[in-house]
């Protein structure tokens, strides 16, 4: 994340904001938000920064609650919803190398020769019972063999879901 987006969004002084204004501070703290929540970060530094972000979302809300309970109007115009600081990038150079480094650690895994099965019912993968869901990484033997039988379909690892945990078949 970076630190001048969140500098600059925690130095706001919120009760001077106007709706468009604090719909797009709205939105600056959400993107850093899913900056954090895309970082994997977990440290002490990390997670201060969200509670902050947290607080500010809290406090933004709570003044648009404010507005309607004293019938103040939305703005005439329609709004969109865009970003504060457009200038200032969300994620630090080190997260997006992160990122690229990432990317090609999938390519290197996806060259060596092993298949992706998401496993259709429960069943034995190599000697391991699994549960239906569960992605396996397996050889391209393997995985014919279990797609043959019916307990699996091949996947690419696009459909790897972020929070999803891969299992390693020896």
């Amino acid at each position: 994340m970076s630190e001048s987006a969140f500098t600059r969004i925690n130095a706001l002084e919120l009760s001077r904001l106007t709706e468009p204004e604090r719909q797009a501070a709205t939105v600056e703290v959400r993107g850093l938000l899913d900056a954090i929540a895309g970082s994997g970060k977990h440290d002490v530094e990390t997670l201060t920064h969200k509670v902050a972000l947290l607080k500010i979302w809290q406090k933004l809300v709570h003044m648009r609650v404010l507005d309607v309970s004293r019938n103040v109007p939305p703005p005439h115009e329609k709004l969109e919803a865009k970003r504060l600081y457009p200038d200032s990038p969300l994620f630090d150079v080190a997260a997006e190398q992160g990122a690229r480094d990432e990317a090609a650690s999938l390519q290197e895994d996806e060259s060596n020769g092993l298949v992706l099965v998401r496993t259709l019912t429960e069943g034995v993968v190599q000697g391991m019972r699994l549960p239906a869901g569960v992605t396996v990484e397996t050889s391209a033997a393997d995985a014919e063999t279990l797609v043959e039988s019916g307990l699996g379909i091949i996947i690419q690892r696009a459909d790897i879901r972020p929070d999803e945990k891969v299992t390693r078949a020896k």
